[in-house]
């Protein structure tokens, strides 16, 4: 998961970098496309005015475009298999802790519950909506289900381990506020 989002961070700062770079470029050449040069030993009007709204038009600065992130959203089909990953591992570590760990079950039963009002509320707005809303409707649905995942795969590990904070212990702080610090240098680029 963290290669996942590093990968994926990675790849939007580089996007991101790119669209600016060519928001620059075509900004400069419309500067230079813009700008009115008079002939030589001609002084009226005109010039002053074209000066002063080519003028006026680059400082007021324009917003760029948003960038073209449709690339980065292929990352989504290499989640799936890790999702699907984690939870086969996640479950062989469930089941021989389902009878004994209480925490557990409350944790999948809230998150179940949580869940199944997504789904009915997403099933609802399937079925009243137009066809231009499915597709916003489907990733809504994926997005909502990932985050769950992802937020439910962490608070059963700690429901086992007995730690729901995840606070380090002893043994593995070090690794604990190396993998931390790694984690967040992509917030860098």
């Amino acid at each position: 998961m963290s290669v996942f989002n590093g990968a994926v961070g990675v790849h939007v700062a580089l996007i991101l970098r790119k669209a600016a770079k060519k928001f620059k470029k075509q900004k400069e050449a419309k500067a230079t496309r813009n700008s009115y040069y008079p002939l030589p030993g001609r002084d009226d009007d005109d010039t002053a005015s074209a000066k002063s709204f080519s003028s006026s038009n680059a400082e007021k600065g324009e917003k760029p475009p948003p960038p073209d992130t449709a690339g980065a959203w292929s990352w989504i089909l290499l989640y799936f298999p890790g999702m699907i990953a984690g939870f086969v591992g996640l479950t062989s570590l469930m089941i021989p802790a389902w009878s004994s760990n209480p925490k557990l079950r409350i944790i999948t039963y809230a998150f179940s519950g949580v869940l199944g009002f997504f789904i009915l509320f997403f099933c609802l707005a399937l079925f009243y909506s137009v066809s231009d809303g499915l597709v916003a409707i489907a990733f809504g649905g994926f997005g909502v289900f990932a985050t769950l995942a992802a937020l439910y795969g962490d608070w059963a590990l700690g429901a086992m381990a007995n730690n729901l904070l995840g606070t380090p212990s002893g043994d593995s702080s070090g690794l604990y506020w190396s993998y931390f610090i790694l984690k967040r240098l992509t917030m860098f680029l």
